[in-house]
């Protein structure tokens, strides 16, 4: 069928994990040896959005196409560095392990979305659908003040929607009279 506009209201937690190793040489006991600290960052950025979208339907598929405007809601991170080797105080191979709100975090985020769906009907009016999608949502804007840092998310999940059947009921024709006196054939 032909194209529609819509807007879907969504909340997505945007989080993630980073990691990276470097790879330093310790001494154990007098011994020299290889030891590999991994420094690891996960990252919250819970969000509500409104994404505004054109949707078009393409061999059974729907094209979405649209953008996604959210206000963040208290981003958090946690870090640490963890050895392999050894231990940096006894008993903890782990240091500089610490969590807390991400300082100078953006309030606002802005996207551009693109994604399909397929729906498949669940009753035989096909008034009631069960739709899975996919989504890829690139960001446009840094997600703390200062830094080119932006967040993008592929999504994938499944809805259910029902869709209520129009039907059109023609009027009843005008009485007899006033037929024949706008129609001068008659």
């Amino acid at each position: 069928g032909d194209g529609h506009l819509g807007v879907r209201a969504v909340y997505n937690s945007l989080s993630g994990k980073l990691t990276a190793t470097e790879p330093i040489t310790v001494a154990i006991n007098g011994q020299v040896q290889p030891a590999t600290i991994t420094h690891s960052l996960t990252a919250q950025f819970p969000m509500v959005a409104l994404e505004p979208y054109y949707a078009f339907d393409l061999g059974g598929f729907r094209i979405m196409l649209g953008g996604s405007a959210g206000m963040l809601m208290t981003p958090t991170f946690q870090q640490s560095e963890t050895t392999d080797v050894g231990t940096y105080t006894p008993g903890r191979a782990t240091r500089n392990d610490t969590s807390g709100n991400i300082p100078q975090a953006g309030k606002l985020r802005f996207g551009i979305i693109a994604g399909a769906q397929y729906p498949l009907p669940l009753n035989a009016s096909g008034t009631l659908h069960l739709t899975p999608e996919i989504y890829y949502d690139y960001g446009l804007t840094p997600m703390v003040s200062g830094l080119t840092w932006t967040v993008s998310a592929l999504r994938a999940g499944a809805s259910i929607g029902y869709t209520p059947i129009h039907i059109f009921v023609p009027p009843p024709p005008p009485p007899n009279g006033l037929h024949d006196a706008l129609d001068p054939g008659v």
